[in-house]
């Protein structure tokens, strides 16, 4: 019987049944509203806090966006907003991106919402990562 299970979870796979990568853009924010952001990890495990780091780099190396060094850790993403996009915090932020697992979300600051996120399935933070440089770096945004 574990044979079969294998087998049928093996061809479903195969099927195009396995997750695939999605992306959501709320068109009521304009990309070029985003001029500094700054980038957190979803949770305290070593593996977010890493794949925060590598999404931070890849956004400063694109150049789209100033890329703000921030510190703190939030119980959720609300509580991030609130700290984050205070209008105490130096510099000001336009928004963050959270870099959770295989999700990634562009928070707004003004609005306290989230503009554009993206789901990697298998494909991982280096992939969401580029489709969110890809979403700051356009004026008019389709996803594709």
């Amino acid at each position: 019987m574990r044979s079969a299970t294998v087998l049928l979870v093996a061809v479903a796979a195969g099927m195009g049944c396995a997750p695939k990568p999605s992306e959501r853009v709320d068109p009521r924010f304009k990309t070029t509203h985003y001029q500094t952001i700054a980038v957190i990890a979803g949770g305290s495990r070593r593996e977010h806090v890493v794949m925060a780091q590598r999404a931070r780099q890849r956004i400063r190396l694109a150049r789209v966006v100033t890329v703000a060094n921030v510190k703190g850790r939030w119980d959720n993403e609300i509580d991030a907003a609130k700290a984050l996009c205070a209008g105490d915090q130096r510099p000001t932020l336009d928004g963050f991106v959270i870099v959770q697992g295989d999700n990634l979300a562009l928070w707004d600051c003004g609005s306290q919402r989230i503009s554009w996120e993206a789901d990697g399935a298998w494909e991982g933070v280096d992939y969401m990562t580029n489709k969110l440089v890809l979403f700051l770096q356009s004026d008019v945004y389709t996803n594709g």
